[in-house]
């Protein structure tokens, strides 16, 4: 979220105050990045230089595809401004991390030179692969979509992570 001064024409009444004092960055050439909450319930907001202090502040709000995700973003920002919890950023899942750092785990692996099965007992344990024949192991598929999973994360795919997912 980009955020810079409120143009003149906007309204007076019930003007918003300047962000909270945050986690903030040293102020450069490019702007001031500030950073809300820890954690799931963290927000990181840029200012544009040239804005004080003391500015009452408007968002920027490019209309296009990641839209919807831009206005979670300033809703979330929103309770910084009332002093309220942030609340956690929900584009992706408990489970959706899980599957991701497995997927990474599983390309530094194989990057590493290690074999499907070698990656398979570091992530689900040598006991685990003990009982299953690992020609036709559920195991070995999953391997080896994180496999694949962690090599388009790493080629790019995790720009991906920064949207919602979208059914429209």
């Amino acid at each position: 979220m980009l955020l810079t001064q409120k143009p003149v024409l906007a309204p007076v009444a019930g003007e918003v105050a300047p962000p909270p004092d945050a986690g903030a960055a040293p102020a450069g050439t490019d702007g001031l990045d500030l950073a809300f909450g820890a954690g799931l319930s963290s927000l990181h907001v840029f200012v544009l230089p040239g804005i004080a202090a003391d500015d009452a502040l408007a968002a920027i709000v490019p209309l296009d595809a990641d839209l919807p995700d831009r206005l979670r973003a300033l809703e979330r920002y929103r309770h910084v401004l009332a002093g309220r919890r942030i609340p956690p950023d929900d584009r992706l899942t408990p489970q959706r991390r899980h599957t991701i750092r497995q997927a990474l785990q599983a390309f530094d692996g194989r990057s590493c030179g290690a074999t499907h099965r070698e990656i398979a007992a570091v992530l689900f344990g040598a006991g685990r692969l003990a009982d299953e024949m690992w020609k036709t192991s559920s195991l070995r598929d999953k391997v080896k979509r994180l496999v694949r999973e962690g090599t388009r994360l790493v080629g790019g795919g995790y720009r991906d992570l920064f949207r919602h997912r979208r059914h429209d």
